[in-house]
């Protein structure tokens, strides 16, 4: 921890933010590993152990909970009178985090990662193939196609919101008061897209960063190399309510967007190879595995 130590000293007088994660009992150790890797980078996470964590955040979440994102994070800018940098407690930070100094010396109020700002947001997922005892098996090495987002804007958001940035500023609070508010009204939507409908609605929105893939990387952007990593997939359950029901509107104004061409990293019938940082193609003639070499390569 020396190194870590040494990194401490040598950013404690640079970092301008409060940087913070939440987590249930049966989660800190996901939360003291990011605190860990975090002092590796001269960065201090202060872990807040909560009882239960509100439904918005998980669906093993409680309606009833108070400890959803808006009001952790309001809160603590209020104790400190700092920006805080909030990360989701399973995040793993693998890099330096000066950039959040220099977004908010030039007046970023909120960055986060907006897939409507990035133009080259596809995601992949491991390659399901057949292997020869019959049966099927998945890939850690090879990845297809697994979806994007074809429109694009720079007044819109689609957020995906493991990682938050938010200034000590009115237009910031305003907007975090605006997102609680949903997320007391609506506790079983996903928290993200009432943060997408609260900052898409605002008479006045914060002054927004659109963050990298490499300060947010999720699995399913394995050709990512990572600062803040997400090492696992995402959650994808279908055990949310549906966010326009519940609004009785889109959480976003389409007409502020505008389409994307399709920017698929990787093709129809290949696969990235994670190995290599290369594309390979799938024998048509195997199904739905690739030739033999690639096959055994996976052994």
């Amino acid at each position: 921890m020396e190194d870590g130590r040494w990194k401490m000293e040598e950013m404690c007088d640079r970092v301008k933010f409060h940087t913070i994660t939440a987590a249930t009992k049966d989660y800190l150790h996901l939360a003291e590993r990011l605190q860990k890797s975090g002092l590796l980078q001269g960065i201090d996470v202060e872990v807040i152990e909560v009882d239960e964590i509100h439904r918005s955040i998980s669906p093993k979440g409680s309606i009833k909970s108070e400890n959803y994102k808006a009001k952790i994070i309001f809160k603590k800018i209020n104790e400190t009178n700092l920006p805080v940098l909030w990360l989701d407690s399973d995040l793993v930070i693998n890099g330096n985090l000066n950039l959040f100094n220099d977004l908010l010396d030039d007046g970023a109020e909120i960055a986060l990662y907006n897939w409507l700002g990035d133009e080259d947001n596809a995601a992949l997922k491991p390659f399901v193939y057949k292997n020869f005892m019959g049966s099927f098996a998945i890939s850690d090495r090879y990845f297809q196609h697994s979806h994007e987002i074809c429109i694009k804007s720079t007044e819109q958001i689609i957020c995906s919101g493991a990682v938050q940035l938010w200034a000590n500023s009115y237009r910031s609070k305003v907007l975090l008061d605006e997102w609680g508010s949903l997320v007391q009204k609506h506790p079983r939507c996903p928290d993200d897209h009432l943060l997408d409908a609260a900052f898409n609605y605002s008479d006045e929105p914060p002054k927004i960063y659109n963050l990298t893939k490499a300060y947010c990387r999720y699995a399913f952007w394995p050709h990512i190399e990572p600062i803040i990593n997400h090492p696992n997939f995402p959650y994808g359950g279908g055990d949310w309510d549906d966010t326009v029901n519940a609004l009785g509107k889109e959480r976003l104004k389409f007409f502020k967007t505008s389409p994307r061409p399709s920017g698929r990293f990787v093709p129809s019938g290949m696969v990235w190879d994670k190995l290599n940082s290369s594309l390979s193609t799938i024998d048509p003639t195997l199904g739905a595995t690739f030739t033999k070499t690639a096959v055994d390569s996976l052994k």
